[in-house]
């Protein structure tokens, strides 16, 4: 479960628009260079419970992570390409799921978004050699999770604006300008999203079947010159029940389990191209 949680943090990027903006307005678009490739840290901390046959299990891990983007296309409408992989680089975890090793790198993932934010297609960088089951699922849920999604057309500060996307809601405003210049918006946000998963394995004679749906309460530090993320901290909570059934010759038995987890995380801009951030603005992080 908590190795595609990663794909919410993945927030990403697009081009410039045309209409003018008046004094007290600003345009907000994720932008990005061909070739541009962006560093993050992520910290991520998960507590709650899961429960199966009536029995609650607790899960607590505390987990940093690097997270890497590299714009490899544009279209001539401002959608382009990136790609993307995470890796974990230290977990603390007691039930050892992550520190094993099985889920320290996840697998890397093409994606295409629009200068608003929005997620167009998400499918797995390479399929060679062939994609399991994980990983199948990671590359289907991570064309559900969508990043924030910024207005059509320039706002002020104190401007609201809301969206549906993928089949859930999500509500943001632009809280202030700030930085030398004006150079970082500061949005807050929230957004509800429903999430479904149906993955089969038949050489394991495997199902599984999720629904869930995940809610997030947010602040986003938005670079306006750049488009790019600064900075995206809040929490996530997530709902989820997976059916698993298994082929046997006496019979298909299914198991039923049930998430309730709560997701704080903070991701962070290292580094573009190589060069670390300036100081100025690594001071407003």
């Amino acid at each position: 479960m908590i190795r595609y949680l990663i794909g919410i943090a993945l927030l990403l990027a697009p081009l410039l628009s045309a209409s003018p903006c008046r004094a007290d307005e600003v345009r907000l678009e994720y932008r990005g260079r061909l070739g541009e490739v962006r560093e993050y840290g992520l910290a991520l901390e998960v507590r709650g419970e899961r429960t199966s046959h009536g029995e609650s299990r607790p899960v607590r891990v505390r987990a940093q992570l690097h997270l890497r983007e590299e714009v490899i296309g544009i279209e001539r409408d401002g959608v382009f390409w990136m790609r993307v992989r995470g890796e974990i680089v230290d977990v603390r975890d007691p039930t050892g799921t992550l520190a094993s090793g099985r889920y320290s790198r996840w697998p890397e993932m093409k994606v295409r978004v629009d200068p608003r934010g929005r997620l167009l297609a998400a499918s797995l960088a390479t399929i060679r050699p062939a994609p399991g089951p994980p990983q199948r699922g990671f590359a289907s849920l991570m064309g559900q999770i969508p990043s924030v999604i910024v207005p059509s057309g320039p706002v002020a500060v104190g401007t609201s604006w809301e969206s549906e996307e993928m089949g859930g809601h999500q509500e943001n405003r632009l809280l202030s300008l700030g930085g030398a210049g004006g150079r970082i918006a500061h949005i807050a946000g929230s957004s509800r999203v429903p999430l479904s998963l149906r993955e089969a394995s038949p050489a394991l004679g495997v199902t599984v079947a999720l629904t869930g749906v995940q809610h997030r309460e947010s602040e986003l530090d938005f670079l306006v010159e750049r488009g790019l993320v600064l900075r995206h901290r809040g929490e996530i909570s997530l709902a989820t029940e997976e059916e698993v059934a298994l082929e046997l010759p006496e019979g298909e038995p299914r198991f039923l389990l049930e998430s309730d987890l709560r997701i704080s995380f903070d991701l962070r801009l290292l580094e573009v191209d190589g060069a670390p951030l300036d100081p100025e603005l690594r001071g407003n992080l």
